[in-house]
């Protein structure tokens, strides 16, 4: 426990973030914004900002703390944008590894799709009769056309066709009771 005599390290910082925000709050927005960062990763990166001087608080016997401002803030920009890089570069990676490259632009999308289709497929093997659950992996788990799916099953192509669409139909039925529609 920390007696109110005693110094605390964790407040001076916070005082000290607090000082720097009070006094140069706008030479910091500003130089964020110059930098093209907007929205909410500006307020993001104003937080990274405050929580980085409140860790290592700056002397104010510095000659200009504006341009020491301006030097942590350009360093955190360029910190927060390897980051992000590395994030995309990894989900990527991992959609890569998973099979679908349908999303390049946008990773997480990518990511988000292959979570649906995993949770509407397994809706399929839990709800579905097992002709229909097989029918439907068979042609979205295996990716056979029709005339292999009626060969696979012994079945004729028209009967395949009509498994499928049965299977189709009640799957979205499934996924929209599940709020798993697109």
């Amino acid at each position: 426990m920390i007696r109110e005599n005693q110094a605390n390290p964790a407040n001076d910082g916070l005082c000290s973030a607090s000082e720097v925000f009070r006094q140069h709050g706008q030479l910091i927005r500003e130089t964020i914004r110059k930098n093209g960062v907007s929205g909410a990763d500006e307020d993001d990166l104003y937080q990274e900002i405050f929580l980085s001087l409140a860790s290592k608080p700056i002397s104010f016997q510095m000659a200009n703390v504006g341009t020491y401002l301006h030097r942590a803030i350009c360093n955190d920009i360029t910190d927060a944008q390897r980051r992000i890089s590395s994030y995309r570069k990894r989900l990527r990676k991992y959609v890569s590894l998973c099979g679908n490259r349908s999303n390049d632009d946008n990773p997480q999308a990518a990511v988000a799709e292959k979570d649906e289709a995993h949770a509407i497929y397994e809706l399929a093997q839990e709800h579905l009769p097992e002709h229909l659950s097989r029918v439907f992996h068979l042609r979205y788990g295996q990716e056979l056309d029709i005339d292999e799916i009626a060969l696979c099953m012994g079945i004729g192509k028209r009967t395949a066709s009509v498994y499928l669409c049965c299977a189709a139909r009640r799957v979205r039925m499934l996924a929209k009771a599940k709020g798993l529609e697109n």
